[in-house]
């Protein structure tokens, strides 16, 4: 962030007022919104007048270009502002840590139900990857709440194999509570991880049974006006178009194939076309199937025929010959 401040910054200013402040009495530096700053980057300790209290980003020197110091407020500057720009959908919280839309839900189901429900809004659990994000959900969505929320870390596929939904690495940051994770009282298989916020000041996780009850937090990508793929950031397959309903966070690619009738590797086009093709081939090979067995059926009819036809042919040739045999055996016996 402080890179690409200073490469908007023209040649022309030498100095511009940044949302930096210290405070005199703890020789605190802190944002104007944020509170403590943990990134500092002053030019020296020494370097600021002892009474000045206004940051500066430095501009006019190569040598500390980029580096900051505390000023007089009084003193006129160029200055650099922010906004926030909240690209999330109503009701959906900006995460400034992930820069991704995050949403608390107050029905209690099994981690599979709060899953799929996630993903009929083209979400997913929260995945949590620092302390940073562990205490924004925390303070943001959940504080006073008194409950425990689902998020997206298990073991489902391998036992003690903690995973984040699809990803299959190892996660970097964890906060498991003492003695956890475990298998449960009695044996029992606990798979999936809560965030135990039954206190105000616990942020622990622990792994619980995945068919127990609880809240859960969604986590989607935020909307874009000028995006690479329909209104959001990234590629989102069809979640739910997936066969098992499962979708890579990075690739947006179905990583189990698509339901029946869709089809491309993020499943959001139907096979109309396909299945067409199909149809009328069924139709066709049906036709010359029944064509075959038409003409078989003539063949038969007209061999049966034939062999009636010879059959009486050579019974009435026997007939004639017996009765002329008679004839004219009776004729020499009256001559006799």
């Amino acid at each position: 962030m402080n890179t690409f401040v200073t490469a908007i910054l023209s040649s022309g200013v030498d100095y511009a007022y940044i949302g930096l402040s210290r405070n005199l009495t703890d020789d605190g530096n802190n944002w104007l919104d944020e509170g403590k700053a943990g990134f500092i980057n002053l030019k020296s300790p020494k370097a600021s007048s002892p009474r000045a209290t206004c940051g500066q980003i430095i501009n006019n020197n190569a040598k500390h270009r980029g580096k900051w110091l505390y000023g007089n407020c009084g003193t006129p500057r160029n200055y650099i502002c922010e906004k926030v720009f909240n690209l999330c959908p109503p009701g959906w919280l900006t995460s400034a840590t992930s820069g991704t839309c995050l949403k608390p839900y107050d029905a209690k189901v099994n981690y599979s139900t709060a899953r799929e429900r996630c993903r009929e809004q083209l979400a997913d659990l929260v995945v949590i990857t620092s302390s940073d994000m562990n205490d924004l959900v925390h303070e943001q969505l959940v504080t006073g709440t008194g409950e425990t929320f689902w998020f997206g870390l298990n073991d489902i596929d391998k036992e003690g194999h903690f995973r984040w939904l699809e990803d299959l690495s190892k996660p970097i940051y964890t906060n498991w509570d003492n003695d956890q994770p475990n298998t449960g009282d009695r044996g029992s298989f606990e798979d999936c991880a809560m965030l135990n916020y039954l206190h105000a000041t616990d942020k622990k996780w622990h792994d619980v049974s995945c068919s127990a009850k609880y809240k859960y937090i969604c986590e989607k990508s935020p909307n874009c006006a000028n995006s690479i793929y329909g209104m959001t950031c990234v590629y989102i397959c069809g979640i739910t178009n997936c066969m098992n309903k499962t979708c890579d966070r990075k690739s947006g690619i179905c990583r189990d194939g698509c339901e029946p009738g869709f089809r491309d590797p993020r499943c959001d086009k139907e096979i109309v076309v396909v299945v067409v093709v199909v149809v009328v081939v069924a139709v066709v090979v049906g036709v010359l199937v029944v064509v075959v067995l038409i003409v078989v059926l003539v063949l038969v009819v007209v061999v049966v025929v034939v062999v009636v036809v010879v059959v009486v042919v050579v019974v009435v040739v026997v007939v004639v010959v017996v009765v002329v045999v008679v004839v004219v055996v009776e004729a020499a016996v009256v001559k006799i």
